[in-house]
């Protein structure tokens, strides 16, 4: 399988992997704007983004592009297609088999020449409210608001939807500003699976965003430095008759750590998760036998832009059991020879099967780059070189210090 990443004059940065034996086509093209950019400053003059913006503006590209609503466009052509909003991007893809250098056209075309108007731009807000009403109707958004609040000082963006009067708010002048000034090719990645000519596809795409004409704006974002403290240490909100739960959450520097070295610790926090904390391990025993919980516990990480998030969650009302239990975990760090070198050889068997998927393939590359700025791919070589030694350096150079403990209990268990 051949890949290629470069970047164009415009800027925009491009990842191709190719496999000539696949005859489906992928495109994904990424802008990074999400719904955490915070604004920008432009012509001297700032500008605060809306609450909700970046999630509205996914939805009036896809319903107002150059050739109508694209999702039906491309649906009437079997090309799977959609879009999604995340923190910090907004992706739009497609999935073809038939005509994928025409549909890539097109895609760039949709999410780069929008037409937006005053009189769509209120009936596309219509589904969106109703999306904010069915998201504030979610089972765990509150203990999920509540997490995020507890962890995160600037914590007025943890809703990527907004609120029904930010979304409603929002004029055609802003809408067409801020996508004037991010959706910018600098500002974008392609990322591509496809069998054909690379070079053919190379230059289709430079002759598509020369034809759109677009000058380069210039612009200053906006950006809020997250201080690497938690916003508070604890805080338990009422179940009112929904689930127990209590979550013990790290917020945890990684500034010191290199590219390649993330990448590298991204594994090794996987292993560490699975070591102590799935069903077979010391800690989830315990909790049965002391009838803590009777469910598996939730375990997760996710690298903002200079720490990272490691959350783990249990289905219980023992808060300060939880608690104490976790902690402890952390601050006596072990390692189990013998797990070790079978979990390496599992990602070992992982990397040589991503060569048989260029799909499986070209979505870890990707975030290599995008995550880590690390502009090379995982390999086999990486896993093989994989150690108990390194293992250890890497969780030691860790401060877990920072942590928030949150609880939805009821009431007259923590009173």
């Amino acid at each position: 399988m051949k890949n290629y990443f470069f970047t164009l004059d415009n800027g925009l940065q491009v990842l191709i992997v190719q496999d000539k034996n696949k005859k489906n086509g992928f495109a994904e093209l990424i802008t990074k704007f999400g719904s955490k950019t915070e604004g920008f400053i432009y012509q001297g003059k700032k500008h605060s983004i809306s609450l909700g913006l970046a999630h509205l503006l996914e939805h009036a590209i896809i319903e107002e592009s150059p050739l109508g609503n694209a999702a039906n466009y491309f649906k009437a052509r079997y090309v799977k297609f959609n879009g999604a909003t995340g923190n910090d991007y907004t992706r739009f893809y497609i999935s073809d088999i038939l005509d994928f250098e025409n549909n890539l056209v097109k895609l760039i075309q949709v999410v780069n020449q929008p037409c937006f108007s005053e009189e769509c731009l209120k009936e596309i807000k219509k589904p969106v409210i109703e999306e904010i009403r069915s998201y504030e109707d979610r089972l765990f958004l509150d203990i999920s608001k509540t997490c995020y609040e507890s962890l995160h000082h600037f914590h007025h963006r943890w809703n990527h939807c907004g609120s029904i009067e930010e979304v409603e708010n929002i004029s055609i002048e802003e809408l067409n500003l801020v996508h004037r000034i991010f959706y910018q090719p600098k500002n974008q990645f392609l990322k591509i699976s496809y069998a054909g000519d690379l070079d053919k596809i190379k230059q289709l795409i430079i002759d598509t965003y020369q034809k759109m004409e677009r000058e380069p704006v210039l612009y200053e974002e906006i950006v809020l430095m997250e201080p690497l403290s938690v916003y508070q240490k604890k805080k338990v909100i009422p179940a009112k008759g929904k689930e127990e739960l209590v979550y013990v959450l790290f917020k945890i520097p990684t500034g010191d750590f290199t590219p390649k070295e993330l990448v590298r610790l991204s594994f090794y926090i996987s292993y560490f998760l699975k070591e102590n904390f799935s069903d077979g391990s010391h800690i989830y025993k315990e909790f049965i036998e002391k009838k803590y919980t009777i469910y598996s516990l939730e375990k997760s990480f996710d690298f903002e832009k200079h720490f990272m998030i490691l959350t783990i969650g249990v289905f219980s009302s023992f808060l300060e059991e939880i608690k104490i239990a976790i902690l402890k975990c952390f601050q006596q760090i072990h390692v189990n020879e013998e797990t070790f070198e079978l979990w390496k050889k599992e990602t070992m068997i992982d990397l040589l099967l991503r060569e048989e998927d260029p799909l499986n393939y070209l979505h870890p590359y990707a975030d290599n780059i995008l995550t880590f700025h690390y502009e090379k791919p995982d390999t086999l070589l990486d896993a093989e070189s994989f150690s108990v030694e390194e293992y250890r350096d890497f969780l030691n150079r860790l401060d877990f210090s920072e942590y928030a403990v949150v609880g939805r209990i009821e009431e007259e268990k923590h009173e």
